[in-house]
């Protein structure tokens, strides 16, 4: 992996709300009370800053849209298991997961089109596509896509789904490649969203600097996580943290 620093940002988690301007659903952040394109804003922030702009896409979660990947075919953890059972889902043999996978590739072209250089494609939910075969997700022809769009655009799916991934993004370990890039992605608190529970919880700098170390023991790229508050900010626990390792890479270099 580039020794380029980068940012990767959520264009849409599993809850299928979408920070940038998407025609595919008005669930999106400039039609919510922000009234903003959330990624077009960071999108020209890295250009002037000169950062690599990576997207993170919930590619086999999405527990909004009626055609997404359901729990009768894909196991539990597809969908919240509602109780009565949410309406607005399509069920059984009324389920077309074609018509999500049409509304991904949509998306996709519109986050590939809309804001200039991409340096890599994060896809997230592997689970529920390594519960079954994995093949009706067709992966590959969203990879092509992609590529076809952006040809410098890494394609990562987690620990990877086919092998066929530009690089590998497990969470917390490395695993092995099989002499593919590698980038393990972790977090400064417990979880990858702010939750309260979590409070005065998250890494310090010698322990950030010992994710850092450990992961570049095994040649990979690190992706640290941090869960914004409710009005955008970084938590005021990882504030001086971040900035004090920024400090630290820049008198001493990456640790060995």
């Amino acid at each position: 992996m580039s020794s380029r620093q980068s940012v990767n940002i959520t264009t849409r988690h599993h809850d299928s709300f979408c920070l940038f301007a998407t025609e595919q659903t008005p669930f999106n952040s400039v039609n919510a009370p922000a009234g903003r394109d959330l990624i077009g804003e960071l999108a020209e922030a890295c250009a002037k800053r000169g950062l690599g702009f990576c997207l993170y896409y919930s590619h086999g979660r999405d527990w909004k849209h009626p055609h997404a990947p359901n729990n009768d075919e894909w196991g539990g953890n597809a969908r919240p298991a509602y109780d009565p059972p949410e309406p607005s889902y399509a069920y059984g043999d009324d389920n077309n997961l074609q018509i999500y996978l049409d509304f991904m590739t949509a998306q996709v072209t519109e986050l590939l089109t809309n804001y200039g250089p991409i340096a890599a494609i994060w896809l997230d939910g592997i689970a529920v596509p390594l519960s079954g075969d994995p093949a009706p997700f067709r992966c590959q022809e969203l990879y092509d896509h992609i590529h076809s769009l952006q040809p410098q655009v890494l394609v990562s799916y987690k620990q990877g789904l086919l092998g066929t991934e530009d690089f590998f993004a497990p969470e917390h370990d490395a695993v092995d490649t099989g002499g593919k890039p590698g980038e393990i992605c972790t977090t400064m608190g417990k979880g990858w969203g702010y939750t309260q529970a979590d409070a005065a919880n998250h890494k310090s700098v010698d322990e950030v600097w010992e994710t850092i170390r450990k992961a570049r023991q095994s040649n990979y790229n690190l992706l640290l996580n941090t869960g914004p508050l409710g009005d955008g900010s970084i938590d005021a626990e990882d504030q001086p943290v971040l900035r004090e390792v920024g400090a630290r890479l820049r008198r001493e270099g990456f640790p060995e």
